[in-house]
């Protein structure tokens, strides 16, 4: 599955949001897209 998270702060990382969503269940990839 993927989800698409918006408005996270400048400062979010992959690791954090790997960590936040792996409580609910494993997380085998993320990735943060940055806008210019």
């Amino acid at each position: 599955s993927r989800i698409c998270v918006k408005n996270l702060p400048k400062h979010a990382t992959e690791d954090r949001l790997r960590d936040f969503f792996s409580e609910k269940g494993e997380v085998t990839d993320a990735k943060i897209m940055r806008t210019a």
